[in-house]
């Protein structure tokens, strides 16, 4: 099993961050702003942009996704989400056999072999970053030193702390 902040981020790295972003480009970029509604489904005006986005939210998201875009998108993206989900549930288990190492390695050869549809159509990670890089700086330069001010004129104050930490870091 992979420890929890990795699968964290699996799903919401991966899955939420690139795939589900990714998707969502090629759908406007092919279909235009508007894609003909799934009857049956209720519609939120204001659910698209979340402040926050919860691991029961893209779990819940992962259940239905490909049945959502199944007949929008090409074959091979079905095929990349497919495989991602099939690694996602494999790895979440709490005991992994032999069989199952090799089901999850026969996962990811199949995902890798299908991904590559988003780099064809110019859908990548900017420079290779991880979320979680930025996630971190954010915390330490943003977060830690909010936390720290008495919210009136806030930035004024986060940038001095930051530039006192940054003086006594090179001391």
């Amino acid at each position: 099993m992979l420890l929890p902040d990795i699968l964290h981020q699996l799903i919401k790295g991966g899955f939420k961050d690139h795939l589900v972003d990714w998707v969502e480009k090629y759908l406007i970029h092919v279909h235009g702003r508007t894609v003909t509604p799934f009857t049956g489904l209720r519609h939120f005006p204001q659910g698209q942009h979340f402040k926050q986005w919860t691991g029961d939210d893209s779990k819940g998201l992962m259940k239905v996704y490909i049945a959502a875009i199944e007949g929008y998108v090409p074959e091979e993206i079905i095929l990349t989400f497919s495989s991602f989900l099939k690694f996602c549930y494999l790895v979440h288990r709490n005991v992994i056999t032999e069989p199952t190492l090799i089901a999850i390695k026969d996962t990811l050869t199949s995902f890798h072999s299908h991904c590559g549809i988003f780099h064809d159509a110019g859908f990548s990670t900017p420079n290779g970053l991880c979320s979680s890089i930025t996630k971190s700086k954010h915390i330490k330069a943003v977060k830690w030193p909010y936390w720290c001010t008495n919210c009136f004129q806030a930035l004024r104050q986060i940038l001095r702390i930051n530039e006192r930490l940054d003086k006594f870091a090179a001391a």
